[in-house]
């Protein structure tokens, strides 16, 4: 690092192009390009995508917290949410278990949205509804999308002066 350097803000990866790009490309293929087309290709673009946004929005948050904590506590942030996603991801592909905890745990977070729907419609009370998921071992072709997420993680935490 050199003298002139300065960190630029928490969570500055998420505002580089690769980081936008994979972030539209999530959102018009999960709600629009799946529904229309729904074959492999959409599959693996979901998967290529959320590679890259997921460990990026990740690392934004610990960022986001250690500039909010004393400065000579040990940073939350660091390469781990690349790693992390790696494991969790190749688990989901790989392993039952792991695929129905990813089921259940997404429906468990997307409940409240459906709750503040139903409470704006007056509906009943929504369950809590697993996503969809099919466990796919061709998904871990997509992994290397880590290392682009890294890759532009990394070009970010320094910006010269």
């Amino acid at each position: 690092m050199s003298s002139g350097a300065q960190h630029n803000p928490p969570g500055a990866a998420m505002l580089h192009p690769i980081a936008w790009s994979a972030l539209v490309l999530l959102l018009l293929n999960d709600h629009y390009l799946k529904q229309t087309f729904g074959n492999a290709l959409t599959g693996k673009l979901s998967d290529v995508a959320g590679l890259i946004v997921f460990p990026l929005f990740v690392v934004g948050v610990c960022e986001w917290l250690d500039s909010r904590r004393a400065s000579d506590a040990r940073p939350l942030a660091g390469a781990w949410p690349f790693w992390l996603t790696g494991v969790v991801f190749a688990a989901m592909q790989l392993l039952t278990p792991a695929a129905e905890g990813f089921r259940y745990g997404l429906g468990l977070l997307q409940w409240p949205y459906y709750c503040a729907k139903a409470l704006l419609l007056a509906a009943p009370w929504p369950p809590i509804r697993p996503v969809a998921h099919t466990a796919d071992p061709t998904d871990l072709f997509a992994l290397p999308a880590l290392g682009v997420a890294y890759w532009v993680w990394r070009r970010s935490r320094i910006k010269a002066a």
